[in-house]
């Protein structure tokens, strides 16, 4: 039987959405790929694959599948593309997404539930990411390092900083903005460092600015995917690792500029007092179709 998906992106960041809140469904890691792939006609090809599946404890279960095949825990762009379409199908203006690793509150910033065309409509959606996680044991590393200032150096990069979002992050500042583009150099390389036993998403980020009204221009490499138009956890990964390096400050919106192809896509995040991150961007459904497994 044809399955029907919708063609969704967050930021740029896209995804392949399958429905099985009603129908089980159990993809294969081949299946995902073939979905995923750019030479995909039907599809088009995305960065991840996500399922929607039911929860007891949110209002929808959250599966996260990278283009490689296999399966994440966390991914903050597709969070607040699945909140908007439960938000849009219970006319809310909040909705609770379950991942694998924790349960994330969505709100709705620019609504138009109900309305003629809302499906061709982009929304903003804020996302709260919960808590980053800054011990060995929980990013995982192999070994106990210093995750504030990691013993890590590559093509003239070096002191980076890794944070949990859920998902594991090293993040490397550099002074000079044309450094970001070192990323692809270095994104492959270290996503398969033996120190990152689950792999790793690799940012390089450029502060501007001061610590209270600056911004961040960054890239990054996905783990499973490679270079990515933007990646939500990515984006709150920076924002808390700008924070630790003292370079901006928390609980306050700055402005997250994501320097991958195919075009500069933006992103907001917010370090809040009490710990939890959010994430606040643009969602957008492409459009919607039918595939055969």
């Amino acid at each position: 039987m044809p399955l029907p998906f919708i063609k969704m992106n967050g930021a740029g960041n896209d995804f392949v959405v399958i429905d099985a809140r009603t129908d089980f469904i159990c993809l294969k890691s081949e299946q995902v790929r073939k979905i995923a792939a750019r030479t995909n006609q039907v599809t088009t090809g995305c960065d991840q694959v996500i399922v929607m599946e039911p929860s007891d404890e949110a209002d929808v279960f959250m599966r996260i599948f990278n283009a490689d095949g296999g399966e994440v825990d966390a991914c903050g762009n597709a969070t607040r593309c699945i909140g908007w379409l439960v938000m849009q199908e219970k006319h809310l203006g909040n909705a609770v997404v379950q991942t694998n690793v924790a349960t994330l509150p969505c709100e709705i910033n620019l609504w138009g539930a109900g309305q003629p065309g809302w499906k061709e409509a982009t929304g903003l959606v804020t996302v709260n990411m919960g808590m980053p996680h800054f011990k060995w044991q929980a990013i995982p590393l192999s070994q106990p390092l210093d995750t504030a200032h990691m013993p890590l150096e590559m093509e003239g990069l070096s002191d980076p900083t890794c944070i949990s979002m859920g998902n594991p992050h090293v993040v490397f500042f550099v002074k000079d903005v044309d450094l970001i583009h070192r990323i692809e150099k270095v994104g492959a390389q270290l996503q398969r460092h033996p120190v990152f036993p689950k792999g790793v998403n690799v940012s390089i980020a450029h502060v501007t600015g001061n610590p209270t009204s600056g911004s961040i221009t960054m890239r990054v490499w996905e783990r499973g995917v490679g270079l990515t138009a933007s990646c939500g956890t990515a984006a709150c990964a920076v924002k808390v690792a700008a924070v630790r390096r003292e370079l901006l400050i928390n609980d306050k919106y700055h402005t997250l500029s994501l320097q991958n192809p195919p075009a500069a896509q933006t992103l907001m995040a917010r370090w809040d007092n009490d710990g939890s991150v959010f994430l606040h961007g643009p969602v957008q459904i492409e459009f919607e179709g039918e595939m055969e497994l």
